[in-house]
């Protein structure tokens, strides 16, 4: 395929990116341009010396760092090529996927194609939970929304949707959803090709993956609360909480139980602050706080988390007594004495050795999708 621009980002992930680079050469289809753009790093990006022998790199740097969405907004308005391939530096797509995906944009109809990326087993507890949790179905799929880890559409496409320059400039993320939105109102085909996996190599922190659920689910969220009420949706965590259970039954590790319980206090916090009314039958916090009290060290790890998500863990609230079985199962379960006992100095040996997102785990911000 002629003209086809590979354009990835970095703030401070300079390693990711060479290693991407390097990566690509090994794809079935040749690409003719890299473009990195550098998101104001603390050292500004070279190419490593191996790269030379490659395509030319093109690195266009930000004065100020303005995010993953605008780095987006900058790298595919300056590519030149017909074909534009957008990979977070995280990313590893099989060395097939670009050949296979390629043709689907020969359908004129066809906007964007992506992928569902799936976290490394080795990228931490979290990501080695949700990777053995993910059942991704293999075949070609449409959808309302493609993930922007993986995105690859034409030049003519990215112009005709106006790229991402109707994007709010404060925004650090969800461009993904602008993106799709738009391509479909146009009446653009959003497809994802899942006949080779796509993964994501980087370290998923529990905070970083909250923010993103958040982001992506407070929407639908907001709606079941306003229409049916606070019963209903506690049936459909209850969903989650029971697979959560069972990896913890199977590993040992309740990684996914503590993580669930960070995600319900991001999303009440999100939906109060973007204005949503809430049923006045209560919250999850003062539940999770109550069940947490006889353990210091889990107790402290939850307090130092929701604070980093915007919540005040000592805010007053009415618990919501739809979801106090669903706590108490928790404790049943044995979940937060194996936290206490070991997980939680796990968790805290990860956040201090393993390189996660700055931009997602350091980052607030109100995610309205």
């Amino acid at each position: 395929m002629p003209g086809l621009s590979l354009v990835t980002y970095t703030y401070n992930d300079h390693h990711f990116v060479d290693d991407l680079l390097g990566y690509a050469q090994k794809f079935a289809v040749p690409v003719e341009e890299l473009v990195v753009v550098d998101d104001a790093s603390a050292v500004p990006y070279v190419p490593a010396p191996a790269l030379l022998s490659g395509p030319a790199v093109r690195v266009v740097v930000h004065d100020a760092n303005a995010g993953p969405s605008q780095a987006k907004r900058t790298g595919l308005n300056a590519a030149s090529g017909d074909i534009l391939f957008s990979l977070d530096a995280d990313i590893r797509p099989h060395v097939g996927w670009l050949k296979n995906a390629l043709p689907l944009l020969a359908d004129p109809a066809a906007g964007i194609v992506g992928a569902d990326c799936i976290p490394a087993r080795k990228a931490g507890s979290l990501a080695a939970a949700l990777h053995g949790a993910v059942r991704v179905v293999r075949g070609i799929s449409e959808s309302r929304f493609v993930q922007g880890g993986c995105l690859l559409l034409r030049r003519d496409t990215w112009r005709a949707i106006g790229g991402l320059e109707d994007f709010q400039a404060g925004r650090r993320a969800f461009e993904d959803v602008h993106l799709s939105n738009k391509a479909a109102a146009r009446g653009l085909r959003l497809l994802r090709d899942n006949r080779l996996p796509v993964y994501e190599t980087r370290s998923l922190h529990r905070l970083s993956w909250c923010r993103r659920s958040a982001g992506y689910e407070c929407d639908g969220i907001g709606a079941i609360l306003r229409k049916y009420g606070s019963a209903e949706y506690m049936r459909g965590f209850g969903g989650e909480l029971r697979n959560a259970l069972a990896y913890f039954r199977a590993s040992g590790d309740p990684v996914l139980i503590y993580a669930l319980l960070l995600k319900l206090v991001r999303i009440y916090r999100v939906l109060v602050d973007s204005g949503s009314p809430l049923p006045a039958d209560g919250e999850p916090l003062p539940c999770i706080r109550a069940a947490l009290a006889p353990y210091p060290a889990l107790r402290e790890l939850f307090r130092e988390d929701v604070c980093a998500l915007g919540e005040d863990p000592d805010r007053a609230a009415l618990p919501l007594s739809a979801f106090t079985p669903l706590m108490c199962g928790i404790v049943a379960s044995g979940a937060p004495a194996a936290l206490e006992e070991r997980w939680v100095a796990v968790y805290r040996g990860e956040d201090r050795s393993l390189p996660f997102d700055s931009h997602y785990t350091m980052m607030q911000e109100n995610y309205e999708a």
